[in-house]
């Protein structure tokens, strides 16, 4: 995997974390803000992060920015 290559990177870590380039604009945003629902940490949004939906409304159903 070249991103891999070029960041000095574990493939594998890089292949866990590449759905994150796909998440809502306004998930995003929430947590540039600092507005994201507080169970969203860090930790969790890395380990949901390959099983993130494509879809926006269900990312946003799933992190809990639909409550």
């Amino acid at each position: 995997m070249q991103i891999a290559i070029k960041a000095k990177k574990d493939p594998g870590e890089v292949s866990r974390l590449l759905p994150l380039a796909f998440l809502a604009p306004s998930i995003v945003k929430s947590i540039l803000t600092g507005t994201q629902p507080i169970s969203l940490t860090n930790n969790e949004l890395i380990r949901l992060a390959p099983t993130l939906p494509l879809e926006w409304k269900q990312q946003q159903s799933l992190l809990g920015f639909d409550q």
